[in-house]
């Protein structure tokens, strides 16, 4: 064994030999051995980053780049059922950060079962709705049924044949009932029953202007009757005003539900007799509301009204008598005008003020008395109230204006209180049956009530004498 690896060794030893006898080196040409390099990359340097990753660079220009690895920074806007979301999102490794989107989520449903339609409210298909965002999916409508009528009530919902007729809109105050356009059948309808839900079901809680017009004139010409039913909680102005051929109104209100009454719903309603008020009710605003209510015979002002506003009942020539709330403290102008069959008149013990031709034009009243709240007697408040014979002026009157007595011809006597500071022009004109006034102060008190001008006060009028306190004024 020892023999073999010297020969082995031996042999590696000779020099090889080409087979011409020439060594290898002498057979190849020279060449230069390049040197080896022994530089390494230093990537401990700044780092630098993009969209596309972050980064070193060597001096020698060889890049070592790595992949950014994102953590949420912010979230921007959540994400949602139907909308996608977005936050800011940082690498780890560098400063680099940027917006991405969160995609939406799904939604998480509640299967409800199809509604079916009747005639009053459209049906809905089976659908489902999403717990998280409350979006239908599925759902279509399905159309109203047709309304079987038979003696102007529905067999199905048996509702009456007006609410053909009505329209509901939603305002601040809820739902509320309104006359639909023109239509020529309308003309048959002689009774109105204002619905308590819309065809959608929602309830109504209010009744704006219900008389379509045509050709300026209302279109419900045989409209007889109008019923407001419980829930109804608002008029509004105009809600009938020109439905000159209605008789009669009755709330059927339940009475714990005040109903209020704004602006001027019954103006004009020429032939209304009776209105059936729920047993609570207020008024407000209540300008002209009842102006022109030629048949109307008697109403009961509401506890709560606060006010008696202009043109309240002028020209309602068949009023024969009214009863005015304590709570009312303030009148406004001819709110009785020419309210020629007015009879009885309570005027409370609230009201402070009576306005200028307040009772004009009363022919028919007789007999009046001022509650001792009122101080001021506006102009011409009994102008030609001609049947006036007995009158009682308030204890702590203040002002009795111009005229206010003109043309009271029946009138004989009438007692000034001694509060009285002013005294009007011809306040007396054309009182041919008065004689004698009585004054309640002294002869000295009446000639120095401030302002007053004694000649222009009794111009016009017969009175002859003014029985004071303390004596008698010849005139």
């Amino acid at each position: 064994m020892k023999k073999l690896l010297l020969i082995i060794l031996l042999l590696l030893a000779l020099p090889l030999v080409s087979c011409d006898g020439e060594t290898p080196s002498e057979s190849l040409p020279s060449e230069s051995v390049p040197e080896v390099s022994t530089h390494v990359c230093d990537f401990s340097g700044r780092v630098k980053y993009d969209e596309n990753g972050h980064f070193v660079t060597c001096e020698c220009g060889e890049v070592s780049r790595n992949e950014h690895e994102f953590e949420d920074l912010e979230i921007i806007k959540e994400a949602t059922c139907v909308e996608e979301g977005s936050k800011t999102v940082k690498c780890k490794d560098c400063k680099y950060q940027e917006t991405v989107t969160i995609p939406k989520l799904e939604h998480t449903t509640v299967k409800y079962d199809e509604a079916p339609a009747t005639c009053l409210k459209e049906g809905v298909s089976s659908y489902e709705r999403c717990d998280i965002c409350d979006i239908d999916i599925g759902k279509t409508a399905i159309p109203k049924l047709e309304h079987d009528f038979e003696d102007d009530y529905c067999t199905v919902c048996e509702s009456h044949k007006s609410i053909e007729y009505i329209t509901f809109e939603l305002t601040e105050y809820g739902w509320v009932a309104v006359g639909k356009p023109y239509d020529g059948n309308i003309r048959e309808i002689t009774e109105l029953i204002i619905p308590t839900h819309t065809d959608q079901g929602e309830k109504v809680v209010g009744i704006e202007k219900l008389v379509p017009s045509y050709l300026g004139n209302c279109s419900w010409e045989n409209l007889k009757k109008v019923v407001i039913p419980d829930g109804i909680k608002y008029v509004f102005k105009d809600a009938f005003s020109g439905c000159y051929y209605l008789e009669e109104v009755v709330f059927l209100s339940d009475p714990s539900t005040e109903v209020e009454i704004h602006g001027s719903p019954f103006y004009h309603c020429n032939e209304l007799k009776e209105i059936k008020w729920p047993e609570k009710f207020v008024l407000k605003d209540a300008e002209r509301c009842f102006y022109l209510n030629k048949k109307l015979k008697s109403i009961e002002i509401p506890e709560g009204t606060t006010t008696l506003w202009g043109y309240l009942f002028k020209d309602c020539i068949s009023l024969r008598s009214v009863k005015i709330p304590d709570t009312v403290t303030t009148a406004g102008t001819w709110v009785f005008n020419n309210c020629y069959s007015l009879k009885e008149v309570d005027l409370g013990n609230g009201i402070t003020n009576l306005s200028y031709e307040m009772f004009k034009g009363c022919s028919a009243l007789e007999t009046i008395v001022i509650p001792d709240s009122v101080t001021y007697i506006d102009r011409s408040v009994f102008y030609g109230c001609d049947e006036l014979k007995n009158v009682v002026l308030s204890k702590n009157l203040k002002t009795l204006n111009d005229r206010a007595f003109t043309a009271c011809t029946s009138l004989e006597s009438i007692t000034i209180p001694k509060s009285v500071e002013y005294l009007g022009s011809a306040i007396f004109e054309n009182c041919n049956s008065l004689k004698e006034i009585n004054y309640e102060g002294t002869i000295e008190e009446w000639n120095n009530i401030p302002h007053v001008d004694k000649k222009s006060v009794l111009s016009g009028s017969k009175v002859e004498k003014i029985i004071c306190s303390d004596g008698v004024i010849e005139l």
